[in-house]
């Protein structure tokens, strides 16, 4: 899926909470390289928690950074 689309890009904005430009967001939005199940690699939206001390002492660390496989390990959260 491809998200061209400005109309859907703002209602997931709306959704985080997030305006562009705003001072007081709860996460800052930019794009990454994520890999797709199949290895692919694509370029995507995603929304980072702006609070990094409040993620460091209330956040889950998820080891190398998959979050379907941590949740496969560990089988629900804590």
């Amino acid at each position: 899926m491809e998200l061209n689309d400005q109309d859907v890009l703002k209602k997931l904005d709306r959704l985080e909470g997030f305006e562009e430009g705003g001072t007081d967001n709860l996460y800052e939005r930019e794009t990454r390289t994520v890999a797709l199940e199949s290895g692919e690699r694509v370029e995507c939206w995603v929304y980072l928690f702006c609070d990094e001390a409040y993620a460091e002492n209330n956040g889950i660390e998820i080891p190398g950074g998959d979050w379907r496989k941590f949740i496969q390990k560990e089988g629900a959260l804590r």
